[in-house]
């Protein structure tokens, strides 16, 4: 992602590190931070959990999250946010849950940002 700040252009790279999310802030605010969590292959007509590894979170201020998946050839990514796949945060894990055979995804990534 690229953002124009001050007539700079800088570039934002998802990590799986937590680091402050550049692009904005909360509406009160407050600082973003975010972090991508690999997932590896989707569950197959299952659930499967992922520690998130973020100290402290707190899944109220959840701002925002979005589920990307690539398919096995890697021929294409895809929000698959929008598929019979469904996500639930706690404090501690990410776990994906989905009602079909999602085997084709071979990898797939949940992206959070969130405030402290």
């Amino acid at each position: 992602m690229i953002k124009l700040s001050g007539g700079a252009i800088s570039t934002f790279q998802w990590s799986d590190s937590e680091q402050v999310y550049p692009l904005e802030k909360a509406a009160d605010g407050a600082t973003l931070y975010c972090k991508q969590v690999n997932f590896g292959a989707l569950p197959a007509s299952t659930s499967k959990p992922i520690a998130h590894n973020i100290s402290g979170f707190n899944p109220r201020k959840l701002f925002r999250f979005e589920t990307i998946g690539y398919y096995s050839d890697n021929s294409m990514a895809v929000d698959i946010s929008s598929e019979a796949v469904g996500v639930r945060v706690n404090q501690t894990h990410v776990i994906m849950y989905d009602s079909a055979d999602f085997s084709p995804w071979a990898n797939s990534y949940f992206r959070l940002i969130y405030a402290k």
